[in-house]
């Protein structure tokens, strides 16, 4: 199965994406990399940096007053869903900020669904004391309230009707 990978940067996180891209071109000299920037754009002379291979960079537009807030997160999520919709294969999503130090071909092992989330396992970390209980409401999901939040860092998906 094609292995993928999505991350997005913006100016200030540029250099760890590049690192980033080279530890997973390390392991998978034949996946694609999705790189989404947002905010400033990409530096014209750090894309000299970036390592040989298949990368797809997609500006993410400035389609509302909080989407590049650092945050909020929007951007995640643009990037998340473009790239579950354009991509084939097995797609890991990556913060900028980490690298690969193991293959990371490996985790096709461990997605028995069409996705990996990891929780965490801090009880300060319940979805009840990040998120207020209209929020719980209005999703209809009241028993999401005693869940552990995910890792939002690390994620992986394969492509089906659930995650599109």
């Amino acid at each position: 199965m094609k292995l993928n990978l999505c991350t997005v940067t913006n100016h200030k996180f540029l250099v760890n994406s590049v690192n980033l891209i080279k530890s997973f071109f390390n392991f998978v000299p034949n996946g694609t990399v999705y790189l989404y920037v947002f905010g400033d754009g990409i530096p014209r002379d750090l894309i000299s940096h970036m390592p040989d291979g298949d990368i797809i960079i997609t500006e993410i537009p400035n389609v509302c007053n909080h989407i590049y807030e650092p945050l909020v997160f929007t951007y995640k999520a643009y990037a998340l869903k473009n790239c579950i919709d354009q991509c084939s294969g097995l797609l890991i999503y990556s913060d900028s900020t980490h690298c690969f130090v193991k293959d990371p071909s490996r985790i096709q092992e461990d997605i028995t669904e069409d996705f990996l989330l990891l929780p965490y396992t801090d009880p300060r970390l319940i979805n009840k004391f990040w998120t207020t209980k209209q929020c719980f409401i209005k999703m209809d999901a009241l028993s999401a309230s005693e869940k552990p939040q995910y890792w939002a860092g690390f994620q992986a998906y394969k492509k089906s009707k659930e995650t599109q």
